[in-house]
């Protein structure tokens, strides 16, 4: 257990709940209050328990997490500001970004399990060309930030592939359930944008993201525990 994380556990859930909440019943006051409340309660949680560790890893996913704490005030108001949809893409592109270059930041070095068994990168491709089949004929002037968003969001999948056998197995499944996770959340966001309304569509989206955010930060919280990684 790590510090602080049983209450910082608590306030995220509640957090998420009353997030959920909002979205569903349209209740903006407590949208402005409590999403923008998730991801500073991670970002506090993982800097009281990574701050006495040396090199550039900790600084790498405050980082991802400030881009994503962004990306959730941009997205609270793309129904009044439909270009804030697209600010929201940038800065969770960032955050995808600065997790994809914390996944390379491993324990061993040694080959890669995506070099050892290259048809591991087949799925995550083969996910990335369906969701764009389903949601091109809708996309118009997005489809280019959405193929490179959708690009970046597989590449920081596999990276979290790629940590196999490099950091403690359990760092890297509670890594790479969070960026399955997170994956699937951004999906669930482009399905019920360009291709059609997805029911309950806020509990499915908060909650995947939410609870991918939080295994990622534990998993590397765990990795760094384990080992310390020198800048």
């Amino acid at each position: 257990m790590f510090k602080s994380e049983q209450v910082c556990v608590a306030l995220y859930v509640v957090c998420t709940f009353v997030s959920i909440v909002a979205a569903i019943g349209k209740l903006d006051v407590l949208t402005y209050i409590f999403k923008p409340s998730l991801m500073l309660i991670l970002m506090y949680f993982f800097w009281t328990n990574a701050q006495s560790s040396k090199g550039q890893l900790k600084y790498i996913l405050m980082i991802a997490l400030f881009f994503a704490w962004l990306g959730d005030i941009f997205l609270m108001f793309q129904l009044s500001h439909p270009q804030m949809f697209l600010f929201g893409l940038g800065a969770f592109l960032l955050t995808h970004i600065f997790y994809l270059f914390a996944f390379t930041r491993t324990n061993k070095n040694g080959q890669s399990v995506l070099i050892q068994h290259p048809y591991l990168i087949l799925p995550f491709v083969g996910y990335a060309l369906g969701l764009l089949y389903l949601i091109q004929d809708k996309l118009g002037d997005m489809l280019l930030p959405v193929v490179v968003y959708a690009s970046v969001i597989c590449l920081m999948a596999l990276f979290a592939v790629k940590r196999y056998g490099k950091v403690n197995s359990q760092s890297f499944q509670l890594v790479l359930f969070g960026a399955l996770l997170f994956m699937l959340s951004d999906s669930l966001i482009a399905l019920n944008k360009f291709h059609q309304p997805i029911h309950w569509s806020a509990l499915w989206i908060l909650s995947t993201y939410c609870l991918g955010q939080y295994l990622i930060v534990k998993g590397i919280l765990t990795q760094m525990q384990d080992y310390f990684i020198e800048s």
